[in-house]
Order: C-alpha cells, then sequence, then structure tokens
C-alpha cells in the first residue's frame, strides 16, 4: 500500500541541535539489503528498433520488495557477451542475484538460456513440462492447428538444474540457474521475456510469492521524503553534499532533481529534493532539517 502523504511546511519546524546529532550519529548502522543486477538483452534495444519499458518496472518492482537495483546493462544477443556478463556477476559477490530480459524466444537470435547454460555451467535440456503446457495452452489460444515444432520446443530446452517456478496462467516459467560450483548457495541468473506484460507478471511471481526465488530477499521498503524549494541546484549543492557525508553512515540517501517545466507554469518548485533511508525518523528529521534551510514544502512518502 502506497504511504500516505501529508504535506508539512517548512516554516512550522525548528529542528534543535539535539535533533541534528541524532541523525548524524553513526549508532543506527544500514540494514543490510539484497541487491540485483538487470541485463536488458536484444540488438532491437541497442539499435533504437525497440524502447525498453522493463527497466522501470524493474526498479519499482524491487524497491517495493526492499531489494536494491544495483545496476543496468544492455546487450547485444551474443552467446559469449551474454555469458561472460553473467558470469562475472555472479563471481563477484557484488549481487545475490542477476535478472535477464529478453532473448528466450523460438527465433535464431534468441540466445539467453544458450548463455545462461555456459555461464553456470549447466546442460542444455527440454524441460517435459513446459513443453506440455505450452502447447496445451498455445491449442486452447490458437487452435488444434497448431503444431509443435523444433523451434517453438527450443522454448522448452532450459539450463538444467535450475529452480523453475510456474506461473499461473503462463506456459512459459521462471527460471534461475546457479553457478554449479555454488548450487544453491550463491547468486543465480533468472531468466524473463522481455515482453512487457509477461515481465510484469513473471517478476511480481518471483518476488511475492513462497516459491519465487527473490521472496527470501523480501524486506520492508524504505522510507521517503521530499523536500521542494525555489532554489536552484546551483543554490543548494554545497549544503546538500555536507547533508548526505554527514548521514551517509545511517544509510540514507539524499538526491535533487530540478523541474523543467517551471517555465510554463507547470511546477511549483525548481528542485525536488529526495531522502531516503531505512529508519522512518530518521528520514524525517533529515527532511525537517533541509525543508527548513531551503525553505521548502515537504512530503513524507514516494511521490
Amino acid at each position: 500500500m502506497q504511504a500516505a502523504i501529508r504535506v508539512l511546511p517548512a516554516r512550522l519546524f525548528q529542528l534543535s541541535s539535539g535533533c541534528r546529532h541524532r541523525v548524524t550519529g553513526v549508532g543506527n548502522s544500514r540494514r543490510h539489503r539484497a541487491s540485483v543486477s538487470l541485463l536488458l538483452i536484444g540488438d532491437e534495444i541497442l539499435s533504437g528498433k525497440v524502447q525498453d519499458r522493463n527497466l522501470y518496472k524493474t526498479a519499482k518492482l524491487l524497491a517495493g520488495a526492499g531489494i536494491t537495483l544495483k545496476s543496468v546493462e544492455v546487450l547485444p544477443d551474443s552467446i559469449d557477451v551474454i555469458a561472460s556478463t553473467i558470469r562475472s556477476a555472479l563471481l563477484s559477490g557484488s549481487v545475490n542475484g542477476v535478472v535477464t530480459s529478453g532473448g528466450i524466444g523460438p527465433t535464431h537470435d534468441d540466445v539467453t538460456y544458450e548463455a545462461i547454460a555456459l555461464a553456470t555451467d549447466t546442460e542444455l535440456k527440454l524441460d517435459e513440462m513446459t513443453a506440455k503446457q505450452m502447447e496445451k495452452m498455445s491449442r486452447k489460444k490458437y487452435g488444434e492447428g497448431w503444431e509443435m515444432n523444433e523451434w517453438r520446443r527450443k522454448m522448452a530446452v532450459l539450463p538444467t538444474p535450475s529452480h523453475i517456478q510456474r506461473v499461473e496462467g503462463l506456459w512459459c516459467p521462471v527460471v534461475t540457474a546457479y553457478l554449479q560450483a555454488e548450487a544453491g548457495k550463491g547468486a543465480g541468473v533468472t531468466a524473463l521475456p522481455g515482453v512487457p506484460p509477461l515481465f510484469d507478471k513473471m517478476l511480481s511471481a518471483a518476488i511475492s510469492e513462497r516459491d519465487g526465488v527473490f521472496h527470501p530477499m523480501v524486506k520492508a521498503s524504505r522510507v521517503v521524503a521530499s523536500v521542494f524549494t525555489q532554489m536552484t541546484e546551483g543554490d543548494i549543492a554545497a549544503l546538500l553534499t555536507e547533508c548526505q557525508n554527514n548521514v551517509a553512515k545511517k544509510g540514507i540517501m539524499i538526491g535533487s532533481y530540478p523541474a523543467f517545466n517551471m517555465a510554463e507554469g507547470m511546477m511549483d518548485y525548481r528542485v525536488k529534493v529526495s531522502i531516503e533511508g531505512d529508519e522512518k525518523e530518521d528520514v524525517e528529521d533529515v527532511a525537517f532539517w533541509l525543508a527548513q534551510r531551503l525553505d521548502g514544502r515537504m512530503t513524507i512518502g514516494d511521490k
């Protein structure tokens, strides 16, 4: 459920030095949160033929589950490039998982499963259940004239062994493979289709359902506050830098985003300052302190 928004005019708050001292203290270190890398796969994205829509959805779904999206890369339809990128991420120990988007269809340039098998030292084997589900659901949708052929069967040839999660209403499963030297222990790579509605449904299932590969990583989402000011980024850069340095050990992140439509009267502020962290009280204290000094309007919640 989305956090309730309450508008708190800066002039109503006078922050004490004690409040600021509590925020800048080192006492509460940042909670450990799982992190994920996203690989967007497809020559069509790199060439501008198709506009990706899965990055934004991934960021929102993971953030809502308290999981950090650590990095994003766009890769060509190359087995070697995809495999080396996946393997490097899995061996680095810097992320808890890798998600791929695209490249699991029936055509010659759909090579993600092959790349995952190469990266994780697994084999490619026909998953009979996936093939049966594909045939059953496809004939129901397209009629009895639909026939299984080698290209369609390719979509059921999966890295093996792997964690397979069935999603209601879909024949395509969420497939997660692990480096065989670390099978089931370290980070895994999860393959999802690039088609946005399918990607959304399958990633949501991987996060929310009990057998989902990301379900054990879920934590409470981070607390967000915003301060809206008429000052420009150049005016407030020094203050924001000082504040970020003071609260970094608390795991609080501060960002600033200029409003480009103000000239047309569409925005009532020049800069939005975002304050994000694990502890609600700490985030509010930082936001109060900034709102007072920026003569700004403050909200609590992701707005």
